[in-house]
């Protein structure tokens, strides 16, 4: 029960330190970028082809995915990237307790 606790304030963390973006329409270098590649593997086009970077195309993957679960909002793709940072954070909490299991707050640290 205390490991979905952690996920549950780990998550409404990133959210809430996001949430002044969510009403600024404009997309920085890297959400640009994550969108329009998540946007080209919506319209099948295969990755690395027409948009390039250097990340994983799991990621782009998962980005289309979010992409489309937000019905392309820039908000919706927004609160849904602040919830994968907030699982992020509780995954690299969960490690810190592994490694330290002595140290309470060890997780916190993530």
């Amino acid at each position: 029960m205390g490991s979905v606790r952690f996920l549950a304030a780990m998550v409404a963390a990133a959210v809430a330190v996001r949430l002044p973006a969510l009403w600024f329409l404009e997309l920085n270098w890297d959400e640009g970028l994550y969108r329009l590649m998540a946007g080209r593997l919506l319209a099948g086009v295969a990755p690395y082809l027409e948009v390039w970077d250097r990340k994983p195309a799991g990621l782009f993957v998962l980005l289309a995915a979010m992409e489309a679960a937000s019905g392309g909002s820039v908000a919706g793709l927004r609160v849904a990237l602040s919830v994968l940072v907030g699982v992020s954070g509780a995954l690299a909490g969960a490690i810190a307790w592994m490694l330290a299991p002595g140290v309470r707050w060890a997780g916190w640290g993530a």
